[in-house]
Formats: C-alpha cells, sequence, structure tokens
C-alpha cells in the first residue's frame, strides 16, 4: 500500500509513481482533490487518468 498526499498540479504533464511488489487481485485509486472543472462543464469536476500498468 502506499499513500501520496499534497501533490502540486502537474499542469498536463504526467505524474509517475513506483510501488513496491505486492499480489493482488484489485487495485484502489482514491482521489480527494479533484481538478478545476472544465469550461463547458463548470460544475463537474475531473480526474484524468491516462493509464494504469500493472505488470
Amino acid at each position: 500500500m502506499r499513500t501520496v498526499t499534497g501533490q502540486t498540479n502537474p499542469e498536463g504533464g504526467a505524474q509517475t509513481y513506483t510501488l513496491t511488489a505486492a499480489r493482488g487481485r484489485h487495485l484502489r485509486l482514491r482521489a480527494s482533490r479533484l481538478g478545476r472543472p472544465a469550461s463547458d462543464e463548470s460544475t463537474r469536476y475531473r480526474l484524468q487518468l491516462g493509464e494504469i500498468r500493472i505488470e
């Protein structure tokens, strides 16, 4: 398990996290602070996830 807090906004750049090896069936991603709403949907905050890779 890994907890990451206080990350700055990457402003469109990638953020990469390396985790220690573990065995399991599920991956939980929990976001407690979402990005600003898009200009055309001012009431919908977002979390943009481009890729999760599990090897």
